[in-house]
């Protein structure tokens, strides 16, 4: 079985293919229920391989989960739970449906569908309007009539040939879902083909705008040294990451995320501005290289790009950074008047007209 395959990451699937990476029962088991692109069943049917071909283990009890003494025994009981979900989700218990756009894409259309009686009903609609819009994923919710209490209803995830992907159901917490939880959870290190530098972004994580890289959060002090430049960082910060790096590996699970530069607009102004983040809602096994040329305030990622691979002094970083900033800003207001004026009246005050094309 090919396990690579469960990897979202085209970039990270790749590597670790070239490095012919040795999958361990439970970094395939991992991978094959993060997957976001696999459906149940083939989830399922990738769980029973690893079963029959990999040899059996056991996990030590930890802080974020209980011992687990016979692990296939465990990814049975999770086949069975994530069916459960299927299934429970399907009935109709007195509820309705309604679908959306779910695709791996920023402009995905997020508004909802009109009322279904039926799961089936709602996803046969569902499955017509993808293939009509080229959606490569959909999102069905389920809604209990005359319900007063707020809160995110049950959800659950279709591919175009309407394939259950993955469902989410309200209130299925306690001992019942916890292998579920356990296998989410779980703190493993992955090789990646990334460094300090690279543009990246995270497009099955809803990470679509491209961000510079600087940590990943299985990297430890020594690796940081490594990456970035010394001024990038200080002996504290250093001391704090391999703190919580041994955290994580003692308890088993943690934040598997990663850091870096992106942009973003002032609220009350159209002046744009670099900032750093931890980019919590995506997990570092979904990095992607960023594929398009920089554009619009975006830019001003290029000095620090350069300046992370140390391809450029502190004092290049600041004055290309200055002056990206400016031009950025000149373009917006010119963009402004462009809009308002037309007929010539721009070059008759030294400025040029709008683009036909725009």
């Amino acid at each position: 079985m090919d396990i690579g395959r469960f990897v979202d990451s085209a970039a990270i699937r790749a590597y670790l293919k070239e490095q012919n990476y040795p999958f361990s029962a439970q970094e395939a088991a991992f991978l094959v229920y993060q997957c976001k692109t696999a459906s149940l069943e083939e989830r399922v049917r990738a769980w029973e391989e690893i079963i029959r071909t990999m040899p059996n283990c056991s996990l030590e009890k930890t802080r974020c989960r209980e011992e687990i003494p016979d692990f296939h025994a465990f990814l049975r009981r999770c086949s069975a739970l994530l069916r459960r979900q299927a299934r429970q989700f399907q009935q109709t218990d007195g509820c309705v449906f309604s679908y959306e756009d779910a695709s791996f894409s920023e402009k995905a259309y997020r508004a909802e569908s009109g009322l279904f009686s039926t799961y089936d009903r709602c996803r046969d609609a569902c499955v017509q309007e993808m293939r009509e819009e080229g959606w490569d994923r959909a999102r069905i919710r389920k809604h209990k009539p005359d319900k007063t209490e707020f809160g995110c209803g049950d959800v659950c995830c279709l591919n175009p040939a309407g394939e259950v992907l993955c469902c989410d159901i309200c209130g299925q917490a306690g001992e019942a879902y916890e292998p579920l939880s356990a296998l989410a959870d779980m703190w493993l290190e992955f090789p990646t083909p990334f460094h300090a530098g690279d543009l990246v972004y995270a497009p099955t994580g809803g990470v679509w705008k491209p961000f510079v890289l600087t940590d990943i959060s299985t990297w430890d002090s020594r690796r940081i040294r490594q990456e970035l430049p010394s001024t990038a960082y200080s002996e504290g910060w250093l001391a704090y990451r391999d703190k919580q790096l041994a955290r994580c590996r003692m308890q088993g699970c943690g934040d598997a995320v990663a850091g870096g530069y992106t942009t973003g607009l002032s609220p009350d102004s159209s002046i744009p501005y670099l900032f750093h983040d931890e980019f919590p809602f995506c997990n570092y096994w979904e990095l992607e290289f960023y594929p398009k040329p920089l554009s619009g305030s975006q830019r001003l990622l290029q000095p620090v790009i350069n300046y992370l691979r140390r391809d450029s002094s502190m004092e290049l970083l600041v004055n290309s950074y200055s002056v990206l900033l400016q031009k950025i800003i000149w373009e917006a207001q010119l963009d402004a008047l462009q809009y308002v004026y037309a007929g010539g009246v721009l070059p008759a005050c030294g400025l040029p007209e709008a683009d036909a094309d725009k």
